[in-house]
């Protein structure tokens, strides 16, 4: 029989009232116990788990029809597991415990159960790697208090006067001679016993010989009189007194209950094959797959000691800008639908497409016919998209790039003049259509010729100049120019330039996580203009990312967009991403892929990437910010607020193709909210991480040589989604939260408070 712990099923030994020796979990399997302890009765029900510490006295009432595993760890094994810990309580309350750390614990106990039921081969080693598992989840997440005895208080002599009673339980037994026979004086005895053991010294000693009566009374036939005097007691009247007083019954009544139950007798026993298969039933229940995929990390928690505060800091919002290449493609219903989601879920300012003049068919000439008005037009095919984005509030951008030389600005500038003439004439109202100009023009007569057509045809019109492309070396004296014709600057800024993909060199991924702001800081000292407010777009950006499809599809990397746009919130007003990645494709100049150049929502067949998730992420963060970090912050108010914890790592990605993940790649954190108002919350918890919204992952595991079907493409499309667990917890003065942070994660925990 293992001396370190002892696994049982619904044992008679703890319905009798003693004090507990080590550390006793229960999970009740089906039906409800009764537990007595403290002076309290407390009911549990079905998964629900109980923990006894060391020299806590207790009594378990079975109900009809109930079963319930118990795991006692022998105080010798926590000793050498649990060192300094050894001395606390550990406080099991689950209305204040994570129900994900809960769930764990289950888990951990049912499988251990059911190992230990069906005893295949290397048992007992699977048993004894559960259990550390089982300390670990204990120590590391519940509650403590100090309990009777303390590691800083303990005389080593106590220890020695319990193996002496524990020896000699059977004969007379007083305070003063055990006092004379070790050299410690009475009182001192007295109180410190009391103080180390949890029970006075008397009472320690009938306890002793009560539970060696017990075992008489299950094993043997002897009278009661025969047992009491075997024990130590001096009378028959003496034992049925204290077995009374701690049972609630006489010795004959225990003995009469205890032959009735015997087939409630712990599973090393025959166990009847009806119940060996209830049990394996009601384990199996609270065995959650899922579980096996958490890994403890042998690191230390990272602690956030959070105090609520309120701030004059707030979170501004950032606008999406979504590049469409040319406007018929909304035209396209499933194009038409993708936009839908990312303005229901992100928002949407306006869309972005390439030079009409140039993209798109817009400078046909009209198609002659023998009727007073032709019946179809050369702009029939943009009519219906313009229509849906006046219907969905979306504003149109256009990228304009005229000619330098004079002889072909000249019919640029005629078809776009016919072109706006339509769009003014189309529309009762002249703001219906919110119009946003990209002009990228070095020619100041040019820029200015068509910024005042546009302006004379539209009411609500924004000028941006398009710095995206120009020479950087003039770019001081450039933008200068421009500076009171416009509304705001566009311009680009890629992580990906400053980085040597080949290079082991870690410098580089330290100056390309700064790359961004170092761009914006630089493009706002250049705009030497005071006088104006101008608004800032981030037009075509990205962070980093492989330049290949295997490592840019590997390389999850959501935190470190999510901490990008935390970094340049206040700087920034709009920020642009492609949508798709069959229009990025297409519209892609540049040499290297695609994916390097931008950032795109979608993938293919609808589904969605990790930046749309990350972008939503942003989109439902309250404003006001009450705590920030460099990785965590909290922002709301005290009743219901928000905390956000991301990792941002910037790594080299051709490094997670080549040996692959390190199982161990996440970090723990315990969260302490401070000054929290007293109540009952509700908690949404949502994680954005590599086994949770990463695309790529589950699009490599469902494909195949020749593509997925519909049905498929449905469920890629359905489990491809940032994960959501909702659950209610009490709270009083402080709130404790732990998560597993896995690389480039995001995770939102939110608290509402219940009125």
């Amino acid at each position: 029989m293992n001396n370190e712990y002892k696994i049982t099923f619904n044992d008679t030994i703890h319905s009798t009232s003693h004090a507990n020796k080590g550390m006793l979990i229960i999970l009740v399997l089906n039906g409800a116990l009764s537990v007595e302890r403290n002076n309290m009765s407390t009911m549990y029900d079905k998964g629900d788990i109980l923990i006894i510490n060391h020299n806590e006295e207790y009594q378990i009432k079975v109900l009809a029809d109930s079963y319930y595993i118990s795991i006692h760890i022998a105080k010798d094994y926590l000793q050498t597991s649990l060192a300094e810990d050894i001395g606390k309580n550990f406080v099991l309350d689950r209305k204040m415990l994570q129900e994900g750390i809960y769930q764990q614990l289950r888990h951990t106990i049912a499988k251990i159960g059911t190992v230990f039921i069906r005893k295949g081969r290397f048992h007992q080693l699977y048993i004894a790697q559960q259990m550390i598992n089982l300390l670990f989840i204990i120590i590391r997440y519940m509650p403590t208090k100090e309990g009777n005895e303390t590691t800083k208080d303990i005389d080593q002599r106590i220890a020695v006067v319990c193996d002496y009673i524990k020896n000699y339980y059977n004969e007379p037994i007083t305070l003063n001679e055990v006092a004379e026979h070790f050299a410690i004086s009475v009182s001192y005895l007295s109180r410190k016993f009391k103080q180390q053991m949890g029970i006075g010294f008397t009472h320690y000693i009938n306890q002793i010989r009560l539970e060696h009566a017990k075992d008489d009374l299950l094993h043997t036939k002897q009278t009661i009189t025969q047992i009491a005097f075997k024990n130590g007691f001096n009378s028959s009247n003496s034992l049925i007194k204290y077995f009374r007083q701690q049972m609630k019954q006489t010795p004959s009544q225990y003995r009469r209950q205890i032959q009735a139950c015997r087939r409630y007798t712990k599973i090393e026993g025959n166990m009847e094959p009806s119940n060996h298969q209830k049990y394996l039933y009601y384990l199996s229940l609270f065995i959650t797959e899922d579980m096996d995929k958490i890994v403890q990390s042998p690191e230390a928690q990272k602690v956030i000691d959070i105090k609520l505060k309120p701030s004059d800091k707030a979170l501004s919002p950032i606008n999406q800008v979504i590049q469409i290449g040319k406007l018929d493609n909304l035209l396209i219903e499933r194009y038409k639908q993708q936009l839908n989601e990312i303005q229901q879920d992100i928002g949407v300012d306006h869309i972005l497409i390439k030079d009409p003049i140039y993209v798109g068919n817009l400078n046909q000439n009209y198609i002659k016919s023998d009727e007073k008005i032709p019946h179809v037009h050369p702009y029939m095919h943009i009519d219906e998209s313009l229509n849906y984005l006046i219907a969905k509030g979306i504003g149109l951008g256009m990228e304009l790039v005229p000619p330098q030389s004079n002889m072909r600005f000249e019919q640029y500038f005629k078809d776009l003049q016919q072109f706006a003439e339509h769009v003014c004439n189309f529309y009762t109202h002249k703001g219906d259509l919110k119009l946003i100009l990209y002009i990228q023009c070095i020619n100041r007569q040019q820029f200015l010729t068509i910024r005042n057509l546009f302006i004379e045809y539209f009411n609500e019109v924004k000028i941006i100049i398009n710095v995206c492309a120009l020479n950087s070396l003039n770019l001081d004296q450039e933008v200068n120019h421009y500076l009171e014709l416009v509304d705001g600057v566009a311009f680009s800024a890629n992580q990906n330039d400053v980085i040597d993909f080949q290079s082991l060199e870690s410098k580089q991924f330290d100056l390309a996580e700064k790359h961004i702001q170092q761009q914006i800081r630089k493009l706002k000292q250049q705009i030497q203009s005071n006088q104006q407010a101008l608004s800032f777009t981030l037009l075509d950006w990205n962070t980093l990312t492989g330049n290949t499809n295997l490592t840019n599809g590997e390389y999850f990397r959501a935190g470190i967009i999510f901490e990008q746009l935390l970094k340049i919130n206040h700087d920034v007003e709009y920020v642009g991403y492609w949508l798709n990645f069959e229009i990025h494709q297409t519209f892609n100049n540049d040499v290297r892929p695609s994916q390097i150049g931008g950032i795109d929502l979608f993938h293919h067949f609808e589904a969605k990437r990790p930046a749309y998730f990350t972008s939503m992420f942003y989109r439902r963060l309250f404003k006001n910010i009450m705590h920030q970090c460099d990785y965590c912050m909290v922002v709301g108010d005290k009743t219901h607020f928000q905390i956000v914890v991301w990792d941002a790592e910037h790594y080299n990605p051709y490094f997670i193709t080549k040996s692959g993940r390190q199982q161990l790649n996440h970090n723990e954190y315990q969260i302490n909210i401070h000054g929290i108002d007293s109540g009952k919350y509700k908690i949404k918890h949502l994680t954005l991480d590599e086994n949770n919204g990463a695309l790529y992952k589950i699009w490599q595991r469902y494909n195949t040589t020749h593509g997925m079907d519909q049905e498929t493409i449905d469920y890629v499309n359905r489990i491809t989604y940032p994960h959501l667990k909702v659950n209610e917890v009490d709270v009083f003065a402080m709130f404790t939260y732990h998560i597993k942070l896995t690389t480039n994660a995001i995770h939102i925990i939110e608290l509402k408070k219940y009125v």
